[in-house]
């Protein structure tokens, strides 16, 4: 198998750790809006940046920890006092942090299971996928709650499996995994399947001794403590936020309302989103390692957490990210034993190329682009208003409303944003305003074509000019070509 060579070289590990920091500095934005509205607004909301009556419904519902608001909170009060605070600072600084935490928790978590593997191609394998897989780096910089929750977990289990496995004695070691478990029902509560599953493994399968587990426990106590505490302050009195989000989205059933899928949903999307023969090389060998491995930790932590979001009615697939890791694990597991029992099968060689090919190709356009591409619009707002007398005009809709909410996040706070529902309401707008400097955000190249009484410059578009003077065969009037103009009168 040729594609081992070279990977116990250090310089894979220095190219994967540069691969997630380019990430973190190029994927702006979010993957979905809670990503953003439910961690990030809140934060602002304590920084005293956003009204009360912006933020989401889960603020009035108390159903929302405030565990990685803080976390978000704490580090824009950091980069205050050294004077260094804007939103594109702050949220690149914890992209970078989620990155690099991701990264070293991967590497660990490889080195520990490396010994499980029988083949040296499917332990390098594992150790290729942990690497450079194509989404890895773009779902550990998100600072979400899928991805910290894998943080946690699998931080969690890395020091578990140091005391079951190698028997490194330390207290220490399972009270903090404890901890990290604990913090878990409060950035996600639907870790808990993931939880159940461990606690089967560690009680029925590995006979965790009684002091163990109460060392778990004293460290579960002390981050269910910790994480009241941080609501209290958050929200301004006691909550338990577990429990109102159990009771909002499956007792109340309000998670419902997002959409209700069938139980096989999840396959269906993995095949949707998925690349072949990626995704088709991953599910076929994590099926087989299901029936070869069926006691290891990660096969009944990866079932049990399908299957418990499989009864959700509310499924998004980006709720199996946080398991992610103990999939890839169990597929290359699966070809390890296909390996071990057929050493000189060649008739996976061909897939595995075209897999690397692929996926090397992904990476890069993953590597390089936002994954929200309103963040250099809002960027350029915000400099570009570095007066107080600077409006910005938006017609219909603000640039900051997702369509259901105002974002105030990346809004500069002097900034006055002004939504005109038509051309008349934009003309008396510039006419009474001739001493302010207007901006005006389109949603086409030629707002000039539609308003005809003023000269519209434009500062800003994420296309560059030479792209933008060459229209060949129309290709401008199908596409949405975001920009931002400056406005004067005609004279």
């Amino acid at each position: 198998m040729a594609l081992t060579t070279g990977f116990l070289h250090k310089k894979w590990y220095v190219l994967s750790i540069l691969i997630m920091i380019l990430t973190a500095f190029f994927s702006e934005g979010y993957h979905h809006p809670d990503e953003h509205f439910q961690i990030l607004e809140f934060a602002n909301y304590k920084l005293g940046l956003t009204k009360i009556q912006d933020l989401p419904w889960e603020f009035t519902a108390q159903c929302r920890s405030a565990v990685q608001p803080f976390l978000g909170y704490l580090v824009a009060r950091l980069l205050q006092v050294v004077g260094l605070y804007n939103p594109f600072v702050l949220i690149t600084l914890l992209r970078l942090c989620m990155g690099l935490l991701s990264w070293y928790v991967y590497i660990s978590l490889y080195k520990r299971l490396q010994p499980t593997f029988v083949d040296r191609f499917g332990s390098k394998l594992f150790e290729f996928v942990l690497l450079f897989l194509w989404f890895i780096p773009y779902i550990s910089v998100r600072f979400s709650a899928e991805s910290l929750a894998a943080i946690c977990f699998f931080g969690a289990l890395l020091h578990i499996l140091d005391v079951e496995l190698y028997q490194k004695v330390a207290n220490v070691k399972l009270v903090w995994a404890g901890f990290l478990l604990g913090i878990l029902l409060f950035v996600r509560l639907q870790m808990g399947f993931a939880i159940l599953g461990l606690g089967i493994w560690l009680i029925f399968i590995q006979k965790t001794k009684l002091k163990h587990i109460a060392l778990l426990a004293l460290g579960a106590s002390l981050a269910i403590g910790t994480s009241v505490l941080i609501d209290h302050w958050f929200y301004n009195q006691w909550v338990f936020t577990p429990y109102n989000y159990f009771d909002v989205n499956i007792i109340k059933n309000v998670a419902a309302q997002f959409g209700v899928m069938p139980w096989w949903y999840y396959f269906k999307a993995f095949f949707d989103k998925g690349v072949p023969p990626i995704c088709v090389i991953i599910m076929l060998f994590y099926v087989i390692s299901l029936f070869k491995y069926y006691k290891n930790p990660m096969a009944i932590i990866s079932v049990l957490f399908l299957l418990g979001h499989m009864a959700v009615g509310h499924k998004e697939l980006r709720f199996l990210f946080p398991i992610a890791i103990a999939v890839l694990y169990m597929s290359c597991m699966g070809l390890d034993y296909v390996l071990s029992v057929y050493p000189k099968i060649n008739k996976i060689n061909l897939p595995l190329k075209v897999a690397f090919v692929v996926n090397t190709a992904l990476i890069m356009f993953r590597t390089f682009t936002p994954a929200n591409e309103t963040i250099p619009y809002f960027r350029y707002i915000y400099h570009a208003s570095n007066t107080p007398n600077t409006v910005l005009v938006c017609m219909q809709k603000s640039i900051y409303n997702d369509g259901h909410i105002e974002s105030n996040f990346y809004k500069p706070k002097h900034l006055q944003v002004i939504v005109v529902q038509n051309l008349e309401e934009f003309d008396q707008l510039v006419a009474q305003n001739p001493e302010k400097k207007i901006l005006y955000f389109s949603d086409h190249q030629h707002p000039e074509q539609q308003m005809q009484h003023h000269v519209f410059h434009r500062l800003y578009s994420l296309f560059p000019d030479w792209i933008l003077a060459n229209n060949i065969n129309d290709w401008q009037s199908r596409s949405d070509i975001w920009g931002i103009y400056q406005v004067a009168i005609k004279h």
